[in-house]
């Protein structure tokens, strides 16, 4: 059977359309919303933790993830929804002391993780819904030993 050389490339041309069309409906529209991000502040006795970082730990079959604490706040990728422990830590941050007196200052105040794994609001467990959902994390308790 011959078939012309014009049929032919029209003929891969409208395949090319519809492949493409299919890559997007598979890839594209939304789907379950299985991952979105979750954004929120953490504070420590009131005070904003200026670095540290939130995980959450799933309580199903669902994986973990977690965000980089900065300046208070944090923003989580990839959250799916399902119940999970929240657990908050915090370093002292990265600004190296100057003098000797500020590295005994700061060493004798503050652990690399201050926040204890059991104070008051840490260890929650929380309900992440997804769609841009908002978590503030309020700790409360004294530094960890």
């Amino acid at each position: 059977m011959f078939v012309s050389r014009e049929f032919e490339m029209l003929h891969i041309g409208r395949l090319g359309w519809l492949l493409s069309l299919m890559s997007f409906a598979l890839v594209g529209c939304g789907g379950d919303g299985a991952n979105s991000a979750l954004t929120g502040s953490v504070t420590y006795n009131g005070t904003p933790v200026e670095s540290g970082f939130v995980s959450f730990r799933p309580q199903g079959t669902q994986p973990s993830f977690g965000g980089k604490i900065v300046a208070g706040a944090y923003t989580a990728e990839k959250a799916k929804p399902g119940k999970y422990t929240a657990l908050i830590t915090a370093d002292a941050g990265s600004a190296a002391p100057r003098t000797r007196e500020e590295a005994e200052q700061w060493k004798s105040t503050k652990s690399p993780n201050y926040i204890a794994e059991k104070a008051e609001g840490n260890s929650q467990s929380v309900d992440v819904t997804g769609g841009g959902q908002v978590l503030d994390f309020a700790i409360k308790g004294p530094p960890r030993p």
